[in-house]
This record gives C-alpha cells, sequence and structure tokens, in this order.
C-alpha cells in the first residue's frame, strides 16, 4: 500500500480528484496524526458550516436581484451605499461537495437571503419581488480551489518534515 502523505500530494495536485475524495482523504490524515483543529477544519468543508462561523475566504460579494416575472433578474437597487454593501456581501455554508457541483454547473448562482433579511428588503420596494444575490460559478470555484490549495500545502509541509505515513499508518516518530 502505497504511502498515503504523497497520495495526499498527487489528490491535491490531481484536477479530475473530487474535492469530497481529497478532503476525506485528508481526514484520515488529520485524526491519524492526532491534529485536532485540523480534522475540525476539515470536517467542517465536508459537512458545511451550518451553525459555525465561516472562514474569511468563504465571504463572497456578489449582485443583489430581483426576479421580475416579466422581465426576468434585475438589478436590486439600494437607498444608500451602505446598504448596498451590506445586501452584497454573503457567507457561503455549504460543504465542498455541495460547492463543487454549483461550481460546476456553468452558471450564475443565486443564495436566497435570510428569511428576515428578504422580508425587509421587499419591505422597502415599492413593488415588492423575490430578492436574491446573484454571483459568477467562479467565486464558487475560487472556494474550493483554496480549499485544496490548503490541503495541498499541509500535505507537502508533512513531506517536508519527514512525515509521509507508509501503508496508511505513522511511526511513532512522524505523530
Amino acid at each position: 500500500m502505497p504511502a498515503i502523505v504523497p497520495e495526499l500530494v498527487n489528490m491535491a495536485s490531481d484536477p479530475n480528484v473530487s474535492s469530497g475524495d481529497l478532503l476525506r482523504r485528508a481526514l484520515v490524515v488529520a485524526k491519524r496524526l492526532a491534529v485536532p483543529e485540523l480534522a475540525d477544519w476539515i470536517s467542517a468543508e465536508l459537512e458545511g458550516y451550518k451553525g459555525k462561523t465561516v472562514p474569511d475566504y468563504r465571504k463572497v460579494n456578489g449582485h443583489p436581484q430581483v426576479f421580475n416575472p416579466y422581465r426576468g433578474y434585475q438589478p436590486l437597487h439600494m437607498p444608500t451605499p451602505e446598504w448596498a454593501r451590506a445586501v452584497s456581501r454573503a457567507s457561503i455554508w455549504q460543504s465542498i461537495p455541495e460547492l463543487e457541483k454549483m461550481a460546476q454547473s456553468g452558471s450564475d448562482v443565486r443564495l436566497s437571503y435570510t428569511p428576515e433579511l428578504e422580508q425587509n428588503l421587499m419591505r422597502a420596494m415599492e413593488i415588492p419581488l423575490a430578492p436574491s444575490l446573484a454571483m459568477s460559478n467562479v467565486e464558487i470555484h475560487g472556494i474550493v480551489e483554496k480549499v485544496r490549495t490548503r490541503i495541498l500545502d499541509w500535505a507537502l509541509d508533512l513531506e517536508g518534515r519527514g512525515i509521509i505515513g507508509d501503508g496508511m499508518s505513522f511511526t511513532p516518530q512522524e505523530n
């Protein structure tokens, strides 16, 4: 059986390996090396950040829009620049496997606002239309790539320190 850390490096470098598979393999390494903070981060990336604070790289900007049944999606104009900034930023809490699918969709991604914010926005409109935040799937792809790069950097650091995990296990010196 090959050494797990070099395999992790190869997986992180291979765009044909799903990010979910990469994260699951990284989770094995993190748990076997007893690195709880990394295992927690990997688990959050695999399961999503529901109820948890998202890292800064998961905070993205989009374009507030409303859906007009006669004209399709149109920009949502805000009364002040502060409002515009506030409703243009979103925390992306979905799991990396979900984000990977979104990024591969080839179309823009639409996020719903919280019910409270949606109601506040609709109350401020002359004609209340359903608001959403549109963003390029490239923004979502960027999140996935940042996670892959972090795993790659960590695996390369382990290799550089001589921690390779022969046969999917680690010697006491590697731990």
